[in-house]
């Protein structure tokens, strides 16, 4: 844990996000008793070496996490903390109020305050009917129960397009199987996605899921991230993702209008609205419907749906994370992996400190 780490965060603070987007809040995070304790400490543990933290043989049981149940392991043995640091975190983190904040979040409240949005990328994950309650009606955006539901069936939709494409189902404008996939997009609608399907490289797809296909993804305007992104591929055989929420993000379309040249250009003698139908599928807001349609795109069909709930980078989870992830390891190791379970680790070590025992 680096000097560096408060450094940032008190910049934020002084930006206006010290107190996690509640003007009524506890103040910015820099002002209290906590925080000036943790920097205090930060100081003295910084010039512990880490050989000497790692000499402990509780080490790995102290400072590590294992979430069987959500399949995620948490390891943080070789960061410069100790139970200390973990201690006068969560104390902080107590002290700004993090659990209700959380629990804000779940009910669909409007935490991003500067926009007045929920942040529900939770109901992303979820299975259907997972919510019981919803938010008051004067502070939700949308009843999570709600969320959940237009979730689970864009991603029902989305699951069985990827199916008919690894299977062969859904065709080029050839009638051929496609091999391959371009994924446009910018900011966090193409950088988590990448980062997951770059981490999940050594996942092998169910045989049942059918072909394997290769993603790459496009985000850089410069002409030379889509020669790179496309070298190798044969646009007769490419399908193309294209991610704007609402579909006006000019870094985007104009990628994508590189990418549509392209995929047409290796059908000069085809009907241009087919092959656009045929290569291009959408994911964007309910909203851009119509704009989608004007591009060539079979709106009703091929648009898979993502909300103003879902902020950027949380995009990972939604359609378009979800889309070129599934496209890439198949919908059955897509659907488990991303997907909560109902039962949540019980707090150990560090977890029961969050919850103030």
């Amino acid at each position: 844990m680096g000097l560096g780490l408060f450094e940032d965060a008190r910049a934020g603070a002084a930006s206006g996000f010290g107190s996690f987007g509640d003007r009524d809040g506890p103040g910015a995070v820099t002002e209290t008793d906590e925080w000036r304790k943790l920097s205090r400490h930060a100081r003295k543990v910084e010039k512990t070496h880490l050989r000497r933290l790692l000499e402990s043989e509780q080490r790995v049981a102290e400072m590590s996490l294992d979430a069987a149940d959500v399949g995620v392991f948490l390891d943080w043995t070789r960061q410069k903390v100790d139970d200390k640091t973990m201690r006068l975190l969560f104390k902080l983190a107590r002290r700004m109020d993090v659990p209700r904040k959380v629990e804000q979040m779940r009910r669909g409240e409007r935490i991003n305050s500067s926009e007045r949005r929920a942040v529900l990328h939770t109901a992303l994950r979820a299975p259907r009917g997972a919510a019981s309650q919803t938010a008051p009606a004067d502070s939700a955006l949308v009843p999570v129960d709600e969320a959940i539901a237009a979730s689970c069936d864009v991603r029902d939709r989305l699951f069985a397009f990827v199916d008919d494409v690894r299977r062969g189902a859904a065709t080029s404008a050839a009638a051929e199987p496609f091999e391959s996939v371009v994924a446009v997009g910018i900011g966090g609608s193409y950088l988590g996605p990448e980062f997951i399907v770059q981490a999940t490289a050594g996942v092998k797809a169910m045989e049942s899921d059918g072909r394997d296909l290769e993603v790459r993804f496009v985000a850089n305007v410069d002409p030379v991230a889509f020669t790179a992104a496309k070298k190798g591929l044969d646009p007769r055989k490419t399908l193309v993702i294209v991610v704007s929420k609402s579909w006006s993000t000019a870094e985007t379309l104009r990628n994508a209008a590189k990418v549509k040249a392209w995929v047409l250009d290796a059908f000069p003698d085809e009907d241009e609205a087919a092959v656009v139908k045929a290569h291009f599928v959408a994911c964007a807001s309910r909203t851009a419907h119509d704009r989608v349609a004007s591009w060539g795109v079979d709106a009703d069909a091929r648009l898979f749906e993502f909300w103003n709930w879902v902020g950027g980078r949380y995009s990972a989870s939604s359609s378009a994370g979800l889309l070129p992830l599934a496209l890439a390891r198949g919908t059955r190791w897509t659907s488990t992996s991303t997907r909560s379970r109902s039962r949540r680790t019980r707090p150990r070590s560090w977890r029961s400190w969050a919850s103030g025992t």
